[in-house]
């Protein structure tokens, strides 16, 4: 090997060529022979096929999978807009509320006028608009578990039991039922 340089690691297929057993004959019932595995993942040397480790991701247009900023913004734009869709009744009919992204420069506007103005120049009310203040990271949210501490513990109670048993009578002389605590 010429001095200073790196080894060539070798590739999965050349590793597995090197354990291939060149007497081994698939031959026969493929159902009944010892031969064969059961496992498709399995090949002829015994080594779990990991086809994640084969693709390559050379010449892909696709983009690796993440939520931004933008994302979180998109997301609570639909919330608005198709779930809770808000509206008002004005001169008895009904009309949807617009729900704009207020970015700096509208919420400055906003801020500094009272009202926003469209593209026209008309005031528009009523209108929802949102902005982001603020991000910061929720530290208390983990999804690891301490196995010394795992704070997997919850704390209920009984509704009716041999004390405070269910009956119409209770319910018409507005009894009260009693508490029980119960430890799981």
């Amino acid at each position: 090997m010429a001095k200073g340089r790196k080894p060539i690691p070798k590739s999965q297929r050349e590793l597995s060529e090197g354990l291939q057993d060149p007497s081994y004959v698939q031959a026969g019932n493929p159902n009944g022979s010892g031969k064969y595995s059961t496992d498709p993942n399995l090949n002829q040397s015994s080594i779990p096929f990991n086809r994640s480790e084969k693709m390559s991701r050379k010449g892909d247009t696709y983009k690796d999978f993440t939520v931004g900023l933008q994302d979180i913004d998109e997301a609570i734009f639909y919330y608005f807009e198709n779930v809770i869709r808000p509206f008002v009744y004005q001169n008895g009919e009904r009309r949807e509320v617009p729900i704009i992204y207020g970015s700096p420069e509208r919420w400055k506007s906003v801020q500094k006028d009272g009202y926003y103005r469209d593209k026209n120049g008309r005031i528009m009310s009523p209108i929802i608009m949102f902005k982001r203040n603020s991000l910061t990271k929720n530290r208390s949210i983990t999804n690891k578990l301490d196995a010394n501490q795992p704070h997997l513990y919850t704390s209920w109670q009984k509704s009716w039991n041999s004390k405070n048993f269910y009956s119409n009578f209770n319910l018409l002389n507005n009894r009260d039922q009693t508490k029980q605590k119960c430890s799981p």
